[in-house]
C-alpha cells in the first residue's frame, strides 16, 4: 500500500502542467510622475526622512557641517569626504560590532527611486554593510541625475551579474504595534536625510 506522500506525487506526475509555466512579463511605469525629483523629494518627506537640494558638493559639505546630527555625532563615518571627513575609520576595523556605536554614516547613493523614495547602496565596496543599519543615522548623497520615476527603472538600471551585495533605503527604520503607536529608530537609523546633489 502507498503511502500518502508517494500518492500525491503520482497523481501530480498524473496531471503535469504542460506548456509554457514562464513569469508572465509585468510592467507598471509611473508615467504620472512628470518630475522625477520633486516626487522624490515630497515621498522621502511623507516617509520621515528629509531631502534637500543642493548646487554642488560644497553646498553638501556646508549642510551637512550645520545638521544637527553632524554637530551632535561623537562618531562620525564618511564614504563621501568632499562632504565630510568623519572622524570613525570602519574599513580598518575587523569586525562590524566595532563599528555599533557610529553616530553618523555618510554615504553615496547610486539611485533614486521617485515612487518610494528609495535609494540605492551598492555596499560591495564596503567591509561592514551593518553600518548602513547599525549607524544612528544617515546622510546619503545622490546625484540629481540619478533619480527615476520607478523600480522598474531602477532595476534596468543596476547590473545584478555582478553585484553580491545592495540595499534600497528609504526613509529612517520605522516600526509600529497593532495598537499603531510608531517609533522610528527601533532597528536602525534615527534620522535620513537624503542630499540630491545638481
Amino acid at each position: 500500500m502507498k503511502d500518502s506522500r508517494r500518492l500525491v506525487l503520482d497523481k501530480l506526475k498524473e496531471h503535469g502542467i504542460a506548456g509554457d509555466t514562464s513569469y508572465p512579463a509585468y510592467s507598471h511605469p509611473h508615467t504620472g510622475i512628470t518630475d522625477p525629483r520633486e516626487f522624490f523629494r515630497s515621498v522621502v518627506e511623507s516617509v520621515g526622512g528629509e531631502c534637500r537640494f543642493v548646487a554642488d558638493l560644497e553646498a553638501a559639505r556646508k549642510c551637512v557641517a550645520g545638521s544637527e546630527v553632524f554637530l551632535a555625532a561623537k562618531e562620525v563615518c564618511s564614504y563621501v569626504k568632499e562632504v565630510a571627513e568623519g572622524n570613525f575609520e570602519a574599513e580598518a576595523k575587523a569586525d562590524a560590532h566595532q563599528c555599533a556605536e557610529v553616530d553618523l554614516t555618510i554615504i553615496r547613493g547610486e539611485l533614486g527611486v521617485a515612487e518610494n523614495a528609495a535609494v540605492w547602496i551598492n555596499a560591495d565596496p564596503l567591509r561592514h554593510r551593518a553600518l548602513l543599519f547599525i549607524s544612528g543615522n544617515l546622510v546619503l548623497v545622490l546625484d540629481g541625475r540619478d533619480i527615476v520615476p520607478d523600480m522598474e527603472s531602477a532595476y534596468a538600471r543596476i547590473d545584478f551579474s555582478r553585484l553580491r551585495s545592495g540595499y534600497f533605503i528609504s526613509g529612517p527604520s520605522k516600526t509600529a504595534d497593532i495598537e499603531q503607536c510608531l517609533v522610528i529608530g527601533a532597528h536602525g537609523a534615527k534620522s535620513l536625510l537624503v542630499l540630491v546633489v545638481g
